[in-house]
């Protein structure tokens, strides 16, 4: 009897793959001794759990793969020689055993070996994030890039009681602007990630002026929203917004209305503007059919915990002028 099959390929264990993959190739080359004959090889799949693993396909001796017919996901699989398992598309935030299962006769009778892969899957993905460098002469544009005339626009002035004016946040290159724009929008960001009903899609802050200071910011929200601006009146009634001391009412459209009527179309450099395009795999959610669609809880949801984070994460690294961030999809 054979000591152990020899293998000349093997799957990494675990092997990652992220939800929406496909054709993702799970495999197994592997020989066996002179005078030793295979009997069968099978393919199965085992949840966390579970006692008993189910048959995806199997073969004998070197015949092709049989598909199991009964198994409920035998359509995502496909089955090859030597020993190969495709998964046609990660479908489900599912983590998986799989195991090849060979059984082979030698001199000393009928043996059986198993060998077992874990396949994790890597949650969610995010595409057509924009990361957005913006003057302010851009502000109109990016509301109709955004939205369009689906949008309700709000421009709104923030009076920050606690901090004092600098001419430095006059300028928008500025590390100070840079810094008062992302603490900023990170507490307005924290207020609708509360109340996404509200379907906040973009949250821009225009300009700062003395005051102390007062911050003109831009808000846009689904057109069937209600109430749009009640929960950040709400925050700061007591006259408090996250670290700022502020005036406990909007300035409601200080400096006139904004109407999106700039056409602007397309990716890549714009006047003023860098658009980036990236996709981000968030690998602690599971996928939820709401996430297609863009008015749903979840998707604003998971939009606003998404938005808060990466601001956050850009409030460290201003030179990068990080000014404006959407999501586009999720998949």
């Amino acid at each position: 009897m054979a000591k152990s099959i020899s293998f000349q390929l093997q799957p990494d264990n675990p092997t990652r793959v992220v939800l929406g993959q496909t054709r993702v190739s799970i495999k197994w080359e592997f020989t066996l001794d002179a005078g030793e004959t295979i009997l069968s090889v099978y393919f199965k799949r085992q949840k966390p759990g579970d006692v008993v693993a189910s048959t995806i396909a199997s073969r004998s001796a070197s015949s092709a793969f049989d598909m199991n017919r009964n198994f409920p996901d035998h359509s995502n699989y496909e089955a090859r020689l030597n020993s190969e398992l495709l998964i046609l598309e990660v479908k489900k935030h599912q983590d998986y055993t799989y195991t090849l299962s060979i059984t082979y006769q030698d001199s000393n009778g009928i043996q059986q070996r198993d060998y077992q892969v874990l396949v994790e899957v890597m949650g969610l993905c995010i595409s057509a994030l924009w990361f957005v460098r913006v003057g302010n002469s851009l502000v109109n544009k990016l509301v109709n890039r955004t939205r369009g005339n689906d949008c309700q626009v709000y421009k709104v002035g923030i009076t920050l009681r606690s901090e004092g004016w600098i001419s430095a946040l006059s300028n928008q290159a500025s590390i100070e602007s840079k810094t008062m724009k992302s603490r900023l929008l990170s507490a307005i960001s924290a207020v609708y990630s509360k109340n996404s009903g509200k379907q906040l899609y973009r949250l821009i802050v225009d300009n700062f002026r003395p005051g102390s200071v007062v911050a003109t910011v831009v808000l846009l929200f689904g057109k069937s929203a209600t109430d749009s601006l009640k929960p950040l009146q709400d925050e700061i009634i007591n006259g408090t917004l996250a670290s700022f001391t502020v005036d406990r009412y909007l300035d409601l459209n200080p400096s006139g209305t904004i109407t999106p009527n700039i056409s602007t179309t397309g990716t890549g450099n714009n006047d003023d503007c860098q658009f980036k395009t990236v996709r981000l795999t968030i690998v602690s959610e599971e996928w939820k059919s709401a996430y297609l669609n863009q008015a749903s809880v979840e998707f604003r949801n998971m939009e606003s915990r998404v938005l808060a984070a990466i601001w956050d994460t850009y409030t460290n690294n201003l030179e990068k002028q990080l000014y404006v961030v959407t999501v586009g999809t999720f998949r």
